[in-house]
């Protein structure tokens, strides 16, 4: 399974380039809005499991057609994560994210490492306002708060941004403006990604050690799409 999507196609996208790019900038994420951002990579060993749950009641009569009474109005994503170290540096990595969790206390961020958005055209370093591919994200998307948080996948460092506005410019464009500018210049051929907000699954992780430098742990979090800040 590829993390990486393009919206035009709606397949994997094979872009060596780009995913490389990407696979470099996360590990350059650090902290936003005092929540950590889990910045490290799936292993790829394991089919990764995503599940959207929705909550509500399913009204059955004895008869009339079925109905579901939705409580939140939107899903809510939960994804299984390994993550795998071979030294020691990383093995103390694991731990320290994870000890500063509580278990299932302490939300933190998760870009979904999709090319969610596409941009029309280059971008230069003082802008704020940037045209993108029209994927529907005016009508669907930008109504809920938890997609206003993006993460460009820059050279050297991913940026992460909040979008403070959208509309529509034509059958083939939409815009988007940014709370600041990129502060560098970025191709046309830049991923963006969402940026959710999460936490654990489970209050209890196991950590398996299989050898004296090197661990591997595997979670899984749960999206909040109606804790996350306006």
């Amino acid at each position: 399974m590829s993390l990486f999507y393009d919206t035009e196609t709606a397949y994997p996208n094979e872009d060596s380039a780009s995913g490389e790019q990407v696979l470099q900038s996360a590990a350059a994420l650090g902290p936003y809005l005092s929540l950590d951002v889990l910045s490290t990579m799936h292993n790829m060993r394991e089919q990764i499991s995503e599940v959207f749950d929705r909550r509500g009641d399913l009204v059955v009569g004895a008869t009339g057609p079925r109905m579901f009474d939705d409580h939140a109005g939107i899903a809510f994503p939960s994804r299984t994560f390994q993550w795998t170290a071979f030294d020691r540096t990383g093995c103390n990595a694991i731990r320290t994210f994870l000890d500063a969790r509580k278990g299932r206390l302490v939300p933190f961020w998760v870009p979904t490492c999709a090319w969610d958005l596409c941009l029309a055209g280059d971008i230069a370093s003082s802008m704020s306002t940037l045209l993108l591919r029209r994927s529907g994200y005016v009508d669907y998307f930008w109504p809920q708060v938890s997609r206003r948080y993006i993460v460009i996948w820059a050279p050297g460092g991913g940026l992460l941004r909040k979008i403070t506005s959208a509309s529509a410019v034509d059958s083939a464009t939409e815009q988007i403006d940014l709370d600041s500018v990129t502060g560098m210049g970025l191709s046309a051929r830049t991923p963006i990604s969402y940026l959710t907000l999460c936490r654990l699954a489970e209050d209890l992780t196991k950590i398996n050690w299989f050898s004296t430098w090197g661990c591997e742990t595997s979670f899984k979090f749960v999206e909040l799409p109606l804790e996350v800040p306006a």
